[in-house]
Parts: structure tokens; sequence; C-alpha cells
């Protein structure tokens, strides 16, 4: 039940995760940007002389990630608190 809970919540939050994506991230490539850098170990940006780009791309990346993880927890505390108390 607590699965099928959590898969419903992140249907009917898709649209609010691609909010906060538009809050972050200007466009789709440099959303893809992060996730690159986020790939590239930061020695190798550090040699490109990328490596502030890199930072703050993986930054802005974690950011999303905990603003969308953070909602679906705070939504699933909320459910058990509502219905399980």
């Amino acid at each position: 039940m607590e699965n099928l809970f959590v898969i419903a919540c992140v249907l009917v939050d898709l649209p609010l995760f691609f909010f906060i994506g538009k809050m972050l991230y200007a466009d789709l490539g440099e959303f893809f940007e992060g996730i690159f850098f986020w790939l590239t170990p930061d020695i190798v940006s550090m040699f490109r002389g990328e490596f502030w780009d890199d930072c703050w791309a993986e930054v802005k990346l974690f950011v999303f990630a905990g603003a969308c993880v953070g909602v679906l927890v705070g939504e699933y505390f909320l459910y058990v608190q509502l219905f399980f108390v």
C-alpha cells in the first residue's frame, strides 16, 4: 500500500518537479550539463578549467534532487500522520 502511495505521489508531483527544475535551470541543456559535470571527476574539470562551473552545476543538481525528495518525504509523513495515528 505504501509503495503505491509513493508512486502516486511521484506521478501527481511531476508538475511540481518541473516547476522546481524551471526555477533552478534556464533550459534543459543546463540540466544535462549538471548531470555531465556530476559524472565527470573533479580533477578532470580542474584541468579543463571548468572546476567552479562543475561545483556550481553539482550544487544545483543536488538542490534539485533534495527539493524533490523533500517534497515526497513531507507528503509521506503527512499521509502517515493523518491516516495512521
